[in-house]
């Protein structure tokens, strides 16, 4: 086999201290919390998937507006606040597993 064919696997805890947590928090946050469901299931770390969730779902159980532009901020403003969740848990979770795989 040559180097181009050759697969090298990752530990999880190895994904996990590789990521680069503010891609995953503008991602998440710009996109959609399909993505940090996403980076949680290929780092198998599922705090990363529930804090991508919790404030859209939070938005979207207490938003009372049916229309109109205040719906739209807060829509947002839910939005934005699960990419900065998700990059702060990604940042966390990425020290953590430096520590692990230097012990």
């Amino acid at each position: 086999m040559t180097a181009a064919t050759t697969r090298t696997t990752q530990t999880p805890t190895e994904r996990r201290a590789n990521c680069n947590p503010v891609l995953i928090g503008i991602l998440t946050g710009c996109v959609a919390p399909l993505i940090g469901t996403g980076f949680a299931i290929r780092q198998k770390c599922w705090e990363l998937a529930v804090v991508a969730w919790v404030p859209v779902l939070m938005w979207a159980i207490t938003e009372t507006d049916i229309e109109g532009a205040q719906r739209v901020q807060r829509k947002y403003a839910a939005q934005l606040a699960a990419g900065l969740l998700t990059g702060a848990v990604a940042l966390v979770k990425k020290n953590e597993a430096k520590e692990e795989l230097e012990s």
